[in-house]
């Protein structure tokens, strides 16, 4: 492609001649050249038979290739980067209209030794001014990482003074390979890149299935010379002896046992020299994207990390970006994720977490978004009465709720009730649509009434969540999904695409993000509408639904009017489960905020697990669980159960980092359940009518 072609397919973008220029500079035939030279060398430089298991693996690399993926991640990143839009809008708003700059902490609250010590902060419009290194951007669920990349992505692309080319990778829509467990994952960043690159790369799966080196295995061992030495033997006792004699039977018998073992022992043998290969390989072969990286000069928005569905990908992914980004010196990443979903450790990174917003940025947000004076003072002075105005507003929620008062003239006052009140206000919103049009456009769409939309809903992101593990779909995976559930709502077999289509265009919970690929309005809709399908399913959860959705089921907690027989069922899995799982568990809870019995369970849920793994875990995860569990305290009702764990518990001593010792009074367990002794901090009764007695263990000690 020359100039004229690159500026052609950008036009109308914003400082169009800026990016032609950088790209026809940047992405020229030889740097493209070059990139694949260096991998044509990673080939050549594994031995011979080594390159036998890689003949099949393709690069088909060219300099228009690559650069027509780019200028369509440019368009259509563009076009994201200028609207902020929601089902719940009458119509998309613009980003430069409604945005507000956001404050980001230098540190992660995770990481703070004194919670109380002030918080160092910058506004997110230095942000730019930080990409002389990595960025890793934490925030919270709907804390307004989306929106501060989209901000980002627009002040990169109109940069004149040191323009570097902004890419987005967006994990929630990207197509991931369906892996059974126990099969090879060849599936990581390195991958993700190759496609948003336009370097397409074939082969690798087929070489990695375990059948086809059980195959070839097989022949190998069938060439084997004593083997073949041994068939010879059979075959004269066969002709000798006979079939039937015992001579052959035990001769085969030693053949059949020999070939199984040989068998084996080439497959596992032909297992670890593929593995080699490849490894060989994909090390010479991301030498050479880090140079092209380099080359090119690119600052690579990676958007929710923590959407990622797959644990063994999101580790693939996380390892190979960490090992990028120590080989890469003039491209940068920008990465955003959850609380303790990005583990890995960056060289050459800076890590920021966005912070609430305070009052002032509440004022102004809610500002732009109800142009009204008196209405937009009226709303803050309502959402000023509810409980969670200071710990749970973020910017997704507040949009939200500044549509829905605009909507409703109404707020309302729990987390949970937020999502519920979205997904009723779509529904209703739905059904009244319906009526306006009279007739569902399908016989299957009228099936679905305002009554069991949120019923099938629920079972639908619940199928997709749990089975397929998705946040994008395609029209075959709700197909499939579609199927599993359809009976319950008597819908007819083959409807998906009409159903589909009927929820799409008049309620907007499940919205087409793409040619073939759909997703729910927001993760955050997805996972309340997953979590209220395991509330409401009539039975505890299954262990591995329990374990493959610690977020969901976290929010069901939530949902629950009385959850404490949910956590005492639940923390009969405490061994089962690996301290991540306990760590997103207590993190999300405390996100959520749920409202708790006035019994000992919640407590002692969140203790014991504490105790149990404090001698374990590294002191960083030890103080990311202290500070979930502190949140959960101040943002929740869960210490009105204090008064039930004293009456069956007794305070002991304090030590010097202020860690109270407690023990079930009699020194025995109260029940199986929770533990006889465990450790809380001070600061947790501060304010509760304990603290007298905290005072007392201060003065003995």
């Amino acid at each position: 492609m020359n100039f004229d072609q690159i500026l052609h397919e950008i036009k109308g973008i914003q400082y169009a001649n800026i990016i032609a220029e950088y790209l026809f500079t940047r992405v020229a035939d030889h740097t493209v050249a070059k990139f694949r030279n260096h991998v044509t060398k990673a080939k050549n430089q594994l031995d011979e038979n080594e390159r036998d298991f890689i003949r099949n693996i393709k690069f088909h690399v060219s300099t228009e290739a690559v650069l027509r993926k780019i200028l369509y991640n440019i368009k259509k990143s563009d076009r994201w980067s200028n609207e902020i839009n929601f089902q719940m809008l009458h119509e998309s708003k613009n980003l430069t209209d409604l945005f507000i700059e956001l404050d980001i902490s230098l540190s992660q609250k995770k990481n703070k030794i004194d919670r109380n010590s002030p918080t160092e902060t910058i506004s997110s419009s230095e942000l730019t001014y930080n990409l002389d290194r990595h960025v890793l951007l934490i925030g919270d669920p709907g804390a307004g990482k989306t929106t501060l990349m989209k901000k980002l992505y627009g002040q990169l692309l109109g940069s004149r003074a040191s323009f570097m080319c902004p890419i987005v990778v967006k994990f929630r829509e990207l197509n991931y390979p369906r892996v059974d467990k126990g099969t090879e994952l060849p599936y990581g960043f390195f991958n993700i890149l190759l496609d948003v690159l336009g370097i397409p790369l074939e082969g690798i799966q087929n070489i990695l299935n375990q059948e086809n080196i059980d195959i070839e295995a097989r022949r190998q061992a069938a060439e084997d010379p004593g083997y073949v030495e041994l068939l010879l033997e059979v075959a004269q006792v066969k002709e000798i002896h006979g079939e039937d004699s015992p001579q052959f039977k035990q001769i085969n018998d030693t053949r059949i046992a020999i070939a199984k073992n040989l068998n084996s022992a080439k497959s596992e043998l032909l297992s670890k020299r593929v593995k080699s290969s490849i490894q060989a390989f994909w090390y010479e072969a991301e030498a050479a994207i880090s140079d092209f990286l380099d080359s090119v000069e690119l600052v690579i928005i990676l958007e929710g990390f923590d959407e990622i569905p797959d644990q063994r990908i999101k580790d693939q992914v996380q390892r190979d970006i960490q090992n990028l980004s120590s080989s890469i010196s003039r491209s940068r990443f920008v990465i955003t994720s959850r609380q303790n979903s990005f583990a890995a450790v960056l060289n050459n990174c800076r890590t920021f977490e966005i912070t609430p917003l305070s009052e002032s940025q509440i004022e102004e947000f809610t500002s732009q978004w109800i142009k009204d004076e008196a209405q937009a003072g009226e709303f803050i002075a309502m959402i000023k009465e509810t409980p969670y105005y200071d710990t749970a507003i973020r910017p997704l929620t507040l949009a939200h709720l500044c549509a829905i008062y605009e909507l409703r003239g109404s707020i309302p006052s729990r987390a949970t009730y937020i999502y519920k009140l979205i997904t009723d206000l779509l529904i209703e919103k739905w059904d009244s649509e319906r009526l306006i049009r009279r007739k569902s456009k399908t016989e299957v769409g009228s099936k679905l009434t305002v009554d069991n939309m949120e019923m099938f809903l629920s079972e639908l992101s619940f199928t997709l969540s749990f089975y397929l593990k998705k946040a994008e779909f395609t029209m075959s995976d709700l197909e499939e999904s579609y199927e599993l559930i359809r009976h319950r709502y008597l819908l007819a077999a083959g409807g998906t695409k009409y159903v589909i289509e009927e929820i799409e265009s008049t309620n907007g919970i499940l919205i087409r993000s793409g040619y073939d690929s759909f997703q729910f309005a927001h993760k955050s809709i997805q996972e309340y509408l997953t979590a209220k399908f395991i509330s409401l399913s009539g039975y505890f959860p299954e262990k591995n639904v329990l374990q493959d959705l610690p977020e969901e089921v976290a929010i069901a907690v939530s949902i629950l009017s009385r959850p404490s027989k949910f956590l005492e069922n639940l923390i009969k899995y405490l061994k089962s489960f690996p301290f991540s799982y306990w760590l997103t568990m207590c993190g999300r809870l405390a996100v959520e905020s749920p409202e708790f019995s006035a019994d000992r369970s919640a407590v002692l849920f969140v203790l014991t697990i504490r105790e149990y793994f404090h001698k374990t875990i590294s002191t960083e995860e030890l103080e990311a669980l202290d500070a979930s569990i502190h949140r959960l305290f101040k943002n929740s009702n869960i210490s009105i159960g204090l008064k039930d764990v004293f009456s069956s518990y007794a305070m002991e001593s304090m030590n010097d980092q202020g860690m109270i010792k407690v023990t079930s009074k009699g020194g025995k367990p109260i029940d199986s359940l929770f533990t006889s002794q465990f450790y809380m901090d001070q600061k947790l009764l501060t304010g509760s009518e304990y603290e007298k007695e905290v005072h007392s263990l201060c003065r003995l000690g």
